[in-house]
């Protein structure tokens, strides 16, 4: 097979290079026919001719962890096997130090591919997919081989009907495995169709296993999804262990009676309320159910409960956590109003809506109910009772459902609140008016009469959000669609058009401020957050401390930003977009204190466990991981972002980066990739350039940025030049600093910086310093620092006094960046002199910058005033003082933090010396 031409090339293709190699005697291989999370799956061809193949390899990562002896062993067993419904083993091996085995090909399609176009299968062809698969099991179960992992994926739809595959691979991967597999993190089996007594890790399963999974896998035909989905696989098999699976004859009610019986049967929680065999299970299918039936589930499920307790001890910490004892009288669980006209659809306009009114009424709470239901289920169509029990589930007292109704000169919303304990309702509540109306608003409206039944208030002010436009309320539940899909980009474009149709939507203007800070368009996030600042009187009580957190972060004011979002966080702590805000400012700013990068991680990790599709705790955990070599970390949640993220730039960083750090920067054609990527290069060249393990990387992506007349150009030079400095390469980086790629920019300025960072650079830095002449007053503020810091270090006393004396001066007209000028000029003349508020003045400097000012900017971060203050505190034998500073003073925030790494060194390499002395 070919090599893939492409510069970023998947690492699949590198296993089809082994493979393909490594089998060339034998077969020839044509492609890859389709990947799962253990295995790709490649159509293969004799090459002495005959039928087409399919050769199933294991990924490296799997395959080192496999004994390859007891897994070829394993597989033989199954090799016997021989039925019309069973895909056949013809070879099984170590090829390269990948294990594989070989199939015959089948022409066709899985079965988890036609769900996917589908969705769920008319009931005939439901019941003729689960019974001829059935018939393969149980001729299996008659050898004595159980399948262990039966799913969509593994049910081929061929020409002569269904087959099942892999037929003793999970249990070759469980027995070669062994607690290799459980600690490297890989599960034999699949969460969505694993029994009870799989999932909680009993060794002790029989073909009762198998026949379970087929229940589940009949389930998703009928329904379109499997009985339980959740956002983790431990969450799934927690279900699987302690929950009742939704109705089959609510979801779908046309579902004959005796095929609901069995399915749930098949389901049971405890394996000897199954069917005894397979065989009877199929046949129950075509069978009208038992006059006990009703009785008999009831039994089931609670012994179900019995022994779901007595599983395992894991299945107790996981219904615990499915299931709450407690509810919360404060949490309101809302579900979308359905549709009067009976088409199955539901509004989720006005639960969004209801939702943003509770969360301004205190003390109330509110969850959408759609976070609590399966993948891809509205609620459209659940009981009272189904409804009561996912609200206990999320530990609400309280849900609220309803209808819409349209005719043709009205518009009716009904609402109804309900007791999660009882099941009783409460109250009762309807709104209606005119077709051109919004039922979003007609929704707020009712709301408010629902709930005087469970706060103690004469009267509650809906006005912040019931009064506003309908066709603003439209464009904002497009942006919140949009932000949920983390299209931030779209999101951000309609919440902006909600603001101007109704210029005091203040919570439109907040989402929009979110939106703006997760694409980096500050201008665009400033505005919106003052926006809703000066209408902050309208906002849900969440919100108010939140969007002034956000102001600061976009200003640059970094412990402003940390003090509001942490009370935000205080009160919310399940708000996973505080945390992820919080986690940015700690990250990219650069507030008070130490350990900025632990305390951002610890951040970012509550996010992503309250909402693990969450794009921006996804992408820094991510990174942080590359650039620490944890890759199997990296791969995951780069895997969970590429699903969650549309947003190219943020793919292409993260995969250029997990790329160069498993191969080295020669595997990536890097020119190409800037050609049409240029801001996702240089970001990656930017996050890779503080790991030393990661620095040719760094290299080569900047070097790939750094064109002539080139946008980015200046970045690249930044991220290039510091990187050389840094590693000691001055040949190169005086090389680089008089080439001809750097005309047009200020490149003779950076050897200032350079040298400040290196003396070994003084001489270039004096001719440059002495080209810029003594007209101080004729520069700008940014440069005066360059030359006040030179001047200072040079010891060029007169200049240096003449230039801080001129920034200070300048401070007094109030602009920012001269403000802050002036106060370091004030403490490095108190250094100069050896005033003994020296320090004190440099701890007082902040930066007052945004994030990409404290990235791209040399002075902005003020590195070198924490570099001064730990020197002079090395001076006065404040040791552990300047140790914190200096421990802290190398992090990805900047890349001047970078540059001055050497000036760092010499610091650390002093405080070695007082210590010995």
């Amino acid at each position: 097979m070919a090599r893939a031409p492409s510069s970023l090339r998947s690492p699949m293709s590198d296993v089809a290079d082994r493979i393909a190699g490594a089998l060339a005697g034998t077969w020839e291989v044509l492609g890859i026919a389709g990947e799962g999370g253990m295995a790709v799956v490649f159509r293969a061809r004799g090459v002495s001719g005959g039928s087409d193949v399919a050769i199933k390899v294991f990924r490296p990562e799997l395959s080192s962890r496999l004994a390859e002896a007891r897994f070829q062993r394993e597989v033989e067993i199954a090799r016997d096997l021989s039925h019309p419904g069973i895909v056949p083993v013809i070879d099984s091996g170590v090829a390269d130090g990948l294990l594989y085995f070989v199939m015959p090909f089948i022409e066709g399609e899985t079965l988890a591919k036609r769900i996917d176009r589908e969705g769920s299968l008319p009931l005939d062809e439901a019941l003729r997919i689960a019974g001829e698969a059935g018939d393969a099991l149980a001729y299996a179960h008659s050898a004595g081989i159980i399948h262990r992992d039966i799913k969509p994926g593994n049910i081929i739809l061929g020409p002569t009907g269904a087959m099942v595959a892999d037929f003793g691979v999970a249990r070759a991967l469980e027995s070669a495995g062994g607690d290799r597999l459980t600690i490297s993190g890989f599960t034999v089996g699949t969460p969505r169709y694993m029994s009870p007594e799989q999932g909680a890790g009993d060794r002790r399963i029989d073909q009762r296993t198998d026949q379970y999974a087929l229940a589940c896998v009949l389930f998703e035909m009928l329904v379109g999804e499997p009985p339980f989905t959740g956002p983790t696989a431990k969450a799934v098999i927690a279900r699987h262990i302690s929950e009742t699976p939704p109705s089959i004859g609510v979801v779908r009610p046309m579902t004959p009676a005796g095929v609901v019986w069995a399915i749930n049967r098949a389901l049971a929680k405890n394996a000897a309320d199954r069917f005894a065999t397979i065989g009877r299970f199929i046949e129950a299918l075509s069978k009208e159910p038992p006059r006990s039936a009703s009785r008999g589930r009831t039994v089931w499920w609670r012994a179900a409960g019995v022994a779901a307790v007595g599983v395992a001890t894991a299945a107790l910490a996981f219904a615990a956590l499915s299931s709450p004892t407690e509810l919360d009288s404060r949490r309101v669980l809302v579900f979308a109003p359905e549709d009067a006209a009976g088409d199955g659809q539901v509004n989720g306009a006005v639960a969004t809506y209801i939702g943003y009114v509770l969360e301004g009424t205190d003390p109330l709470r509110w969850e959408e109910a759609r976070d609590w239901l399966a993948a891809g289920q509205s609620g459209a169509g659940l009981s009272i009772r189904e409804r009561r029990s996912v609200a206990r589930r999320a530990g609400a007292a309280y849900f609220i459902d309803g209808e819409v109704m349209r005719e043709t000169d009205s518009l009716r919303v009904i609402l109804r609140l309900y007791d999660a304990a009882t099941g009783d309702l409460l109250e009762r509540a309807g709104r209606a008016s005119d077709p051109s109306a919004s039922e979003a608003r007609l929704g707020a409206i009712a709301v408010g009469e629902l709930l005087a039944a469970i706060i103690d208030t004469d009267r509650i002010d809906l006005g912040a959000l019931s009064e506003r436009s309908p066709a603003a309320i439209a464009r904002f539940y497009q942006g919140e669609v949009a932000y949920d899909a983390t299209r931030f980009d779209e999101a951000l474009d309609h919440y902006s058009a909600a603001v101007d149709i109704d210029s005091v939507f203040a919570i439109a203007a907040v989402k929009g401020a979110q939106a703006a800070g997760w694409i980096e368009d500050v201008r665009a996030a400033s505005y919106l957050a003052d926006l809703a600042i000066r209408n902050e009187s309208l906002l849900p009580t969440k919100y108010r401390e939140f969007v002034h957190g956000l102001r600061h972060y976009h200003a640059g004011r970094a412990d402003s930003a940390v003090a509001q979002l942490e009370r935000t966080t205080a009160e919310f702590p399940e708000w996973a977009e505080g945390w992820a805000a919080l986690a940015e400012i700690y990250y990219h700013l650069m507030p008070r204190g130490t350990g900025l990068d632990s305390i951002a991680r610890d951040r970012f990790q509550r996010a992503f466990e309250m909402d693990s599709v969450l794009s921006p705790p996804l992408y820094h955990l991510a990174e942080m991981a590359i650039r620490e070599g944890d890759l199997d970390t990296a791969r995951r949640l780069a895997a969970r972002l590429e699903a969650a993220s549309p947003y190219r730039t943020i793919s292409t960083q993260l995969t250029l980066m997990m790329r160069c750090a498993e191969e080295g920067p020669s595997a990536i054609s890097w020119m190409t990739v800037a050609d049409t990527a240029a801001h996702g290069v240089l970001s990656a060249a930017q996050a890779m350039a503080p790991s030393p393990a990661l620095r040719d990387c760094a290299v080569a992506a900047a070097d790939a940025v750094l064109r002539p007349n080139a946008e980015r150009a200046w970045g690249a030079l930044l991220v290039l030049q510091s990187v050389l400095l840094a590693e000691g390469r001055l040949d190169e980086l005086r090389s680089l600093l008089q080439s001809e790629r750097v005309e047009g920019l200020p490149a003779s300025m950076l050897l200032v910086v350079d040298a400040i960072a290196d003396p070994r650079l003084s001489t270039a830095a004096d001719s440059v310093y002495d080209g810029l002449g003594t007209d101080f007053a004729a520069r700008p503020s940014s440069h005066l620092w360059l030359m006040l810091e030179w001047a200072s270090a040079s010891g060029r006393t007169d200049d240096a006094t003449a230039i801080a004396e001129l920034l200070i001066e300048r401070g007094t007209a109030g602009d920012r960046n001269a403000a802050l000028l002036s106060g370091i000029a004030a403490a490095h003349e108190a250094v100069a002199t050896g005033d003994d508020n020296a320090a004190a003045l440099l701890a007082a400097l902040r930066p007052t910058a945004n994030s990409g000012e404290l990235v791209w900017g040399l002075w902005e971060p003020l590195i070198i005033e924490r570099l001064a203050r730990a020197d002079v505190l090395i001076a006065r034998d404040s040791t552990e003082a300047a140790r914190t500073i200096l421990v802290d003073a190398l992090s990805h925030r900047s890349v001047a933090e970078l540059l001055f790494s050497p000036m760092r060194g010499r610091l650390l390499a002093e405080l070695a010396n007082t210590d010995r002395g």
